[in-house]
């Protein structure tokens, strides 16, 4: 099995960050100390490197609902910033796996999406995507099945080895 520090860094400082907030995963996604691609290992047979990359593009997406902050590229920023098209790609393409692997995680990352594809023109802010790519990734979100229960979070973490104390 092959090795990635430089991942294995990130997703180090991303759960201890996780577990001193306790279960918080809004961060500043674009700071060196977080910023990666993660959505290269979302199908990963490592299962701490996919899980623990997917949790990172729930974080990417809390940022936005939340409107703390948007950590995605709109056009050529200058700055650390994500491509949400790379993203949305490689989650769609591993839907089927992740959801039966990650069936938690999946869920928390649909039930993130939903509002912000209701809630958002996709088509004026995310002028560098392909209009045709974002309907589908439209039709993806409002057909996929999310879990919906009350341990789902906490479920979701644990899913990615994250373990919280939440007594």
């Amino acid at each position: 099995m092959k090795q990635n520090i430089a991942l294995e860094n990130k997703l180090d400082y991303l759960s201890q960050i996780i577990i001193e907030q306790q279960g918080i995963i809004d961060f500043p996604w674009c700071s060196d100390e977080l910023f990666y691609p993660y959505y290269l290992y979302f199908n990963d047979n490592h299962n701490r490197y996919s899980a623990g990359s997917l949790i990172a593009f729930w974080g990417l997406l809390i940022e936005w609902e939340d409107g703390s902050g948007f950590p995605f590229r709109l056009g050529e920023e200058i700055y650390n910033c994500y491509d949400f098209d790379k993203y949305m790609e490689s989650f769609i393409f591993n839907a089927d796996t992740i959801q039966i692997r990650f069936p938690n995680v999946f869920s928390v990352i649909v039930l993130s999406l939903a509002p912000l594809f209701i809630n958002n023109d996709l088509i004026k802010l995310f002028n560098n995507i392909e209009e045709v790519k974002l309907r589908m990734y439209t039709n993806f979100v409002k057909s996929s099945k999310a879990i919906h229960d009350k341990d789902i979070y906490k479920q979701a973490f644990k899913e990615a080895g994250i373990q919280l104390d939440y007594s």
